[in-house]
């Protein structure tokens, strides 16, 4: 897999002897993920205004590999964690599972963008604790879903976003 940014990507299946070849997406490469029951693909692109992301199934069908869209997230992707038969995605608008048969759930869906989630974990307890830059959200499971809870520096209650089209960079300010 080949992740050039915003000047392209691609997917690409090699025999054994490197003999023959096939261009399988003309997406961006974040990951190729094996699961217990099989092969993801995290794709997608996060850069400027262009934001798209897709998680794929890899599957192997008779000498060759084919992608079988498993969800479009309408975003790019940011961090990812593997459970499983699951995937775990975060982007700047959503948090999303996706399991190798092709059930996915929106765990939570932002208002606004995400200052720049970058990591991710999930607790025994359910608990989901993504990372960013200044904040850490953690997604606790209740009987409706997930409840949010945000955690931010002690000096940085209220912030602001001051440049909305080239990025996520937040800036904290006193009130």
């Amino acid at each position: 897999g080949f992740n050039f940014g915003e000047f392209g990507g691609s997917l690409w299946w090699f025999g054994k002897s490197g003999e023959t070849f096939k261009k399988l997406s003309d997406d961006n490469v974040i990951e190729i993920v094996k699961t217990k029951s099989g092969i993801m693909a995290i794709v997608g692109l996060c850069h400027l205004d262009c934001a798209v992301g897709k998680v794929l199934r890899l599957d192997r069908e008779n000498d060759s590999w084919k992608c079988h869209l498993l969800l479009d997230m309408k975003s790019g992707p940011q961090a990812f964690l593997i459970k499983d038969d699951s995937c775990l995605v975060v982007t700047k608008k959503n948090v999303c599972r996706v399991n190798i048969s092709g059930r996915y759930e929106f765990l939570m869906s932002a208002n606004s963008k995400m200052p720049d989630p970058n990591s991710m974990v999930e607790l025994s307890s359910g608990n989901i604790v993504i990372g960013m830059t200044h904040f850490v959200l953690v997604l606790a499971p209740d009987s409706s879903g997930y409840k949010e809870y945000w955690f931010s520096p002690a000096d940085c209650r209220h912030f602001t976003n001051p440049n909305r089209l080239i990025g996520t960079k937040c800036k904290c300010m006193e009130k």
